[in-house]
């Protein structure tokens, strides 16, 4: 190769050297740091009295209340890069975050020889963990009360369970599927019947209003073990007896993580 070419390859390889560096120095992401210590790194694209939306990196949509956002400003992705990268390590150990999570129910349960069909009401508390880098994954423990509405003059039938959960979401973007799993144990309210085994398994459609803040809906069945004054027919004549029995339960659910 000619002298004069080499030397025209090596000043043009400096210069794309030297344009790739300050590009990548000058180019910047928008930082949303929350009063929670939480950042997010991405494009702001709307920006107003009342609150902010965001486009991370990986193309989830955020909005935050500017009640919640601690200060906006322009850092480069190097910076940024830094920032992810040491959450990444605190990741590797656990990245946790206490939650609440208050839920109401309402469904129609059967139970084979104790009723053919009764109202039900439940409301539960419980608190957790919020796990992984994303936090769409929260496990917690809970525990309420649930009662079946019986008719006037019928004992009453009401149980609070203890129960552990799981609850994942399948995205991070505002609007996302989600599953929930509890199971536990029921501890019966009254001398009448007794608890048992309680397990319930739910589905439906959650909002993220903010970084902590999750409003969900979604229909669920439920299984619920207890023993207590029984009836069943032989022949066509009933007889009462004490045993176990199971209450199937269907129904809808709306609760708020926070």
């Amino acid at each position: 190769m000619p002298e004069i070419m080499k030397k025209c390859v090596v000043f043009l390889f400096v210069v794309v050297l030297c344009w790739n560096n300050a590009f990548s120095q000058n180019t910047e992401v928008d930082k949303v740091l929350l009063r929670s210590g939480e950042a997010y790194f991405g494009e702001v694209l709307l920006r107003n009295d009342e609150l902010v939306m965001m486009k991370t990196q990986d193309g989830a949509r955020f909005q935050f209340p500017v009640s919640e956002i601690k200060s906006i400003e322009k850092v480069s992705v190097a910076d940024a890069l830094r920032h992810i990268n040491s959450e990444k390590m605190s990741n590797a150990v656990g990245n946790e975050q206490l939650s609440g999570m208050l839920e109401i129910a309402g469904a129609v349960g059967l139970a084979k020889n104790k009723f053919d069909a009764a109202p039900l009401g439940q409301i539960s508390l419980s608190f957790g963990r919020q796990l992984l880098a994303d936090k769409t994954l929260f496990i917690g423990i809970g525990t309420g009360i649930m009662s079946f509405i019986r008719p006037s003059g019928s004992e009453p039938f009401s149980f609070i369970p203890v129960f552990f959960r799981i609850k994942n979401n399948f995205s991070t973007q505002p609007n996302s599927p989600f599953f929930l799993f509890d199971g536990g144990y029921s501890f019966a309210v009254g001398k009448e019947h007794s608890g048992g085994l309680y397990t319930r398994i739910s589905a439906g459609i959650q909002r993220s209003f903010s970084a902590k803040t999750t409003v969900f809906v979604g229909g669920f069945s439920s299984y619920q073990a207890f023993s207590s004054q029984l009836i069943e027919t032989v022949d066509s004549q009933p007889f009462s007896y004490y045993g176990n029995a199971v209450a199937m339960n269907f129904g809808i659910n709306a609760g708020i993580l926070f």
